[in-house]
């Protein structure tokens, strides 16, 4: 069965949370988590993007990037907010388009704060898939990311992103993990991106909301 039709069939029993009001039951009122992320086990919290745009995010992105505008509406954009390296908040965008991604994955964009709701962009990682799990250290602060790396020509596998003079490595630059059991921390992006592309619930850097 491919995965479309496994998301249609496991809908009703994948719904982790709702981007709509309370009691809303149709897909278009929910997010689900992943097949991929379901997949990870219990060891990591498993977090949706977050559901409302951000004006503030997106135009740092576009600026940051250098994004032209003939791309814009083409460019999907999901983020979350995540502790950073000394303890400060970070967000991390995930970018997905023809502009932004190829057969080895999408972009992600590390933001830090320039203030009350104001970002830069500190770091980019090109070949990136969803779910992006950030691992939790023995002190409890994150300690490195780890990626799912495939597509052009990879031979698919785990690797591990650590942090070095605050940024992290490149995905290929990473440590091959072959059992990932072991680690702890929060995946991001779970969504089955299938699926809230298909019922029309993802923002775009064109800035108008789609649902």
């Amino acid at each position: 069965m491919n995965h479309r039709l496994m998301v249609a069939a496991l809908a009703a029993v994948l719904c982790t949370g709702s981007m709509a009001p309370s009691g809303a039951s149709d897909l278009l009122g929910q997010s689900y988590i992943s097949l991929e992320a379901l997949s990870l086990g219990s060891g990591f919290q498993k977090v949706l993007a977050e559901d409302k745009p951000a004006e503030s995010i997106r135009k740092s992105v576009i600026r940051d990037l250098d994004i032209p505008e003939e791309a814009w509406r083409a460019t999907k954009y999901s983020y979350n907010y995540a502790e950073g390296e000394n303890g400060e908040r970070e967000v991390l965008v995930l970018l997905r388009g023809p502009w932004t991604s190829g057969t080895g994955g999408s972009t992600l964009a590390i933001l830090t704060s320039d203030g009350k709701d104001r970002w830069h962009v500190s770091q980019i990682l090109t070949l990136i898939h969803s779910p992006l799990i950030v691992v939790k250290g023995e002190s409890g602060k994150p300690s490195g990311l780890l990626v799912r790396r495939y597509g052009g020509g990879a031979r698919p596998a785990w690797v591990l992103l650590t942090r070095k003079n605050g940024l992290y490595e490149g995905v290929n630059e990473g440590q091959v993990i072959e059992n990932i059991s072991g680690f702890r921390g929060t995946a991001f992006f779970a969504n089955d991106f299938i699926l809230d592309d298909m019922t029309g619930r993802y923002h775009t850097l064109e800035g108008k909301d789609i649902f």
